[in-house]
């Protein structure tokens, strides 16, 4: 999978921002990171060692998260947005004072 095939996927899962490719942008290699490295997983340890056996393909674990993703787009807008975050701090402190009037009602 590189990114060429990750914008045929977005091509296919949300045609409105074809082509994908277009967005593309190359840079420099970093020295010692990229070339002529690859990044490749080889799951023969986790499957010799732990008895781990993938179910699918990686292409299509990717295939069914981003497409996750596209059909949930709205509530991913909402995560991303810091009104997410001041949603969650207010609902974990709630959820602390509520637990501490517990505790203090069971004593």
């Amino acid at each position: 999978m590189n990114a060429t095939n990750s914008c045929a996927l977005m091509d296919e899962l949300r045609p409105d921002g074809a082509p994908h490719k277009k967005q593309i942008q190359f840079i420099k290699d970093r020295p010692g990171h990229d070339s002529p490295w690859r990044y490749a997983v080889d799951t023969t340890k986790l499957s010799e060692r732990h008895g781990v056996v993938l179910s699918k393909s990686f292409k299509d674990g990717l295939y069914e998260t981003v497409s996750w993703y596209v059909k949930h787009y709205d509530w991913l807008l909402y995560v991303l947005d810091e009104k997410y975050r001041s949603d969650g701090e207010r609902c974990l402190n709630e959820l602390k004072s509520s637990n501490q009037a517990a505790s203090e009602h069971d004593k």
